[in-house]
């Protein structure tokens, strides 16, 4: 028979002390009420639904005392949901024991962190509530902690609503320079009732917020967007805890924006007439990509060749033609216009100095009948000369010699015509006019003069012939 030496009674545990030095486990399931007396600390922890939880406990010892148990409680339950037993042996060979009908196998105590904490997986909403550990020692009296775990229900729907209804995808609009933009976001679910936040590039905004059972609101007014507005980010976001991320919905913003500006960007200051020239047209600001048409005057251009190609921010439209001396004088214009836009166009216009050498073509007088000209009468040559430059010297010419002025003779020449008083048939022959200029210089082509006039006796001269006597002479 063993011989008791001592009996003592130290919070919710009965030890008896043999003389074998046996310590001998008794009873234990009493309620907190037990415990009313020791000093409790309350910690709160939140955990997320569906997370995971860590319940502190501290389990720290002084001296060379030593832990023997740690038990967890729900609130003033009397039956322990999770037993940490190390009497008898060291931390790493502790004895973990979970009760079913509580945490089951959810739960894992971990007594080597700084504090002790126990471990919840898989967070669930019957989780909350208060929890007593208790933590027994060897030497030192018992000690309990209370924890208070709240579960957060995260919020389980954000939806992003504008005024033609719900945004699905990532883009607004495209919406028209000018426009106003209304975007309502709406959060569903969340305990407790989440922040709603309208975020613009990252920036937090003020918006209209609008709580209801269960419904979250908040309402972003934009009066007008602007063209800098453009790719602009507006994020919702939502949260009700730092534990996880918040839950939120990104959208970009599209426009629909007319040119900004067009240039031809290169602009000579004269042509030469029959060289290839290439044009460049710069088209700025156009969303979605401008359409870029060349034009004559008012008239669309329909001469050399067309490259172009495009970023989000420039069109570069390339027209190579040969200048003609028709296109002196004539606009040449580019002009860049929104495909989806009425009355969105800009252009700029180039004004076509084309040079080349005289163009020159000789007649005579409209009122003039070639095939009735007789001598007396009078006839007058009119040289049309085309030239850029202007022409500085035109030139006449009588079956090609020089035709000089002689008033007494009845030649008058003007600047661009060449007249001739009482015509004889000596005046009959091919006549040119001829024009210079730094280009070069140009001979017409020859018109024929045909003076008619009456018939003249010919003179014959006495022709002597020899014979001999006899000789017949014919």
């Amino acid at each position: 028979m063993i011989a008791v030496t001592a009996l003592f009674k130290t919070h919710h545990w009965i030890f008896l002390l043999a003389s074998s030095y046996i310590l001998i486990y008794v009873s234990a399931d009493m309620g907190w009420d037990d415990d009313e007396d020791d000093p409790v600390s309350t910690t709160a922890v939140d955990a997320v639904l569906g997370h995971s939880a860590d319940l502190p406990c501290d389990i720290s010892i002084h001296g060379e005392d030593r832990v023997y148990m740690v038990l967890w409680f729900r609130q003033n339950a009397g039956k322990p949901l999770y037993r940490y037993d190390v009497r008898g042996r060291n931390i790493e060979n502790a004895i973990h024991w979970s009760d079913n009908e509580g945490f089951a196998e959810r739960a894992r105590f971990n007594g080597k962190t700084n504090p002790a904490q126990l471990h919840l997986e898989g967070v669930q909403l019957t989780d909350e509530g208060v929890y007593r550990c208790r933590v027994d020692f060897k030497n030192t009296p018992t000690k309990n902690y209370q924890v208070n775990l709240s579960v957060i229900v995260p919020p389980y729907a954000m939806s992003v609503y504008n005024k033609q209804g719900e945004v699905k995808d990532s883009v607004i609009g495209p919406l028209v320079e000018g426009m106003g933009l209304t975007l309502s976001c709406e959060v569903r679910g969340g305990q407790p009732s989440p922040t709603v936040s309208w975020f613009i590039n990252n920036r937090i905004v003020e918006g209209r917020l609008k709580t209801e059972h269960n419904l979250v609101v908040n309402t972003l007014e934009i009066s007008n967007v602007a063209r800098e507005n453009l790719n602009d980010t507006y994020k919702c976001q939502a949260g009700n805890t730092k534990l996880i991320l918040p839950a939120e919905k990104s959208l970009r913003l599209e426009l629909t924006l007319k040119p900004q500006s067009v240039q031809i960007v290169n602009k000579p200051i004269r042509l030469i007439a029959n060289q290839e020239y290439t044009f460049i047209c710069h088209v700025a600001g156009s969303r979605p990509s401008p359409k870029v048409t060349w034009w004559s005057d008012t008239k669309s251009f329909n001469q050399g060749k067309v490259d172009e190609h495009s970023n989000e921010t420039l069109s570069v439209s390339k027209l190579r033609f040969v200048p003609t001396p028709d296109d002196e004088s004539r606009s040449l214009k580019c002009r860049g216009e929104n495909p989806v836009l009425q009355d969105a166009s800009l252009e700029d216009t180039l004004s076509l100095n084309v040079v080349y050498p005289p163009l020159v073509s000789l007649r005579l007088g409209p009122k003039l009948k070639p095939n009735a000209i007789k001598e007396g009468d009078d006839v007058y040559f009119e040289c049309k000369v085309r030239a850029n430059p202007k022409e500085h010297k035109i030139s006449w010419f009588h079956n090609g010699v020089p035709v000089k002025r002689n008033s007494s003779s009845g030649v008058i020449l003007s600047t661009e015509s060449l007249v001739l008083q009482k015509v004889s048939r000596h005046n009959t022959g091919r006549y040119t006019c001829h024009a210079v200029n730094e280009r070069g210089e140009t001979m017409s082509q020859p018109v024929a003069l045909r003076v008619q006039y009456a018939p003249v006796c010919k003179t014959l001269e006495p022709t002597i012939v020899g014979a001999s006597i006899n000789e017949a002479v014919r």
